[in-house]
C-alpha cells in the first residue's frame, strides 16, 4: 500500500510538474511556458517545448496576464503607448520635439516651412509650459495691436490724401468767379493747398504706419526668442 502511495505521489509530481502555464504578452502574443519566479519587475519562464533549456526574463511591462495550471490569472499593467504628436495645419503641437522657430529677417519658419500669424497662435496655443504660453500670449497680443494699427493708419492716411484734393476741387467749383480775378486765383490756391494737404497727410500716415510695421516684426522676433528660450 505505501508503495502505491509512493507511486501514485511521483506521479502528481511529475504531472504538476510539467503543467503549463500561459503568458499573454500586450502584443497579443500567447506563449505556453513553466513560471519559474515572478520578480518586482520582471518575469522568468522556460518554454514549455524546451522544460530543461535556456531560462528566460521578460518585463512585466511586456506582459498582459499569467494563466497559471491551475486557473488563476495574474494581470499586469499593460504597457502605455504614447500616442503621435497631434497636427494642426501641418504645425505639430509644441511637445513633439526640440524644434524651435527660425528667424530670417521677418520671416518665421518651423520645420522648415513658413509661420504666418494664424500658425504662430496654435503653436502658442499647443504650448507645454503654462507660465511660457501666458507670456507668448501676451505678446501675441500686442503683436497683433501693431498690426491693426499698421493697416488703419496707413489705409487712412491713403483715403485722406485721395480726399483732400478732391474736396479742394468741389469747393473751388461751388464757389463761383463772376469774371473776378482774385476769385479764380483764390479757388487755384484752395486746389492747390488740398493738393499740398493730401499729400502731407498721406505721406504722414505711412510713414506711422511703417513705424507700427516695424513694431509688428521686432515683436513677431521677440515672440520667437521666447518661444525658443522656455523650450
Amino acid at each position: 500500500m505505501k508503495k502505491i502511495f509512493l507511486v501514485i505521489a511521483s506521479v502528481c509530481s511529475i504531472v504538476n510538474s510539467y503543467s503549463q502555464d500561459t503568458i499573454q504578452f500586450v502584443s497579443k502574443q500567447i506563449l505556453v511556458v513553466k513560471i519559474s519566479e515572478i520578480g518586482l519587475s520582471d518575469v522568468k519562464y522556460n518554454r514549455f517545448d524546451n522544460l530543461t533549456g535556456p531560462q528566460y526574463i521578460v518585463s512585466k511591462k511586456e506582459i498582459s496576464f499569467i494563466k497559471f495550471a491551475n486557473g488563476q490569472i495574474d494581470r499586469f499593467q499593460e504597457t502605455v503607448v504614447e500616442a503621435p504628436p497631434v497636427v494642426y495645419n501641418n504645425v505639430p503641437e509644441a511637445p513633439a520635439g526640440p524644434t524651435k522657430i527660425q528667424a530670417y529677417g521677418n520671416r518665421l519658419s518651423y520645420n522648415n516651412r513658413n509661420l504666418n500669424d494664424t500658425k504662430l497662435l496654435m503653436l502658442i496655443q499647443n504650448y507645454p509650459s503654462e507660465e511660457g504660453k501666458s507670456k507668448l500670449k501676451k505678446e501675441y497680443v500686442l503683436m497683433k495691436n501693431y498690426k491693426s494699427t499698421q493697416y488703419i493708419v496707413g489705409f487712412s492716411g491713403l483715403g485722406l490724401g485721395l480726399a483732400c484734393p478732391i474736396i479742394g476741387g468741389v469747393i473751388a467749383a461751388d464757389t463761383p468767379s463772376n469774371g473776378l480775378l482774385f476769385i479764380k486765383n483764390n479757388n487755384v490756391q484752395t486746389v492747390m493747398i488740398s493738393a499740398v494737404a493730401g499729400i502731407i497727410v498721406g505721406v504722414t500716415c505711412s510713414v506711422i504706419s511703417s513705424v507700427f510695421k516695424a513694431k509688428r516684426y521686432k515683436k513677431r522676433r521677440e515672440i520667437a526668442t521666447i518661444y525658443n528660450e522656455f523650450k
